[in-house]
């Protein structure tokens, strides 16, 4: 599992969440980080999504979460929403 989003993946906006943070950038791509119990590593990461919008891709400028949806600013304007599923 890796430990963060890699080369190329330019963070532009970090969301706390109860069980974690969310990490926003580039190619619209959130990297989910939860807390671990390991002592060595406070959070781990959860998973990856990808914003599949029109046919452009589009960075993430801005988000919002609430406990059912993560509202989005992508680069190019636009405003999207999507349900936030806490489970894998």
């Amino acid at each position: 599992m890796k430990d963060g989003p890699g080369e190329g993946f330019a963070v532009e906006v970090i969301v706390p969440t109860s069980k974690g943070f969310i990490i926003g950038g580039t190619n619209a791509t959130l990297h989910i980080f939860e807390k671990s119990e390991n002592e060595k590593k406070n959070y781990i990461f959860s998973r990856e999504r990808t914003l599949v919008y029109k046919e452009s891709v589009s960075k993430i400028m801005s988000m919002c979460i609430d406990e059912d949806w993560i509202l989005f600013g992508l680069g190019d304007g636009s405003l999207l929403k999507t349900p936030f599923l806490t489970e894998k």
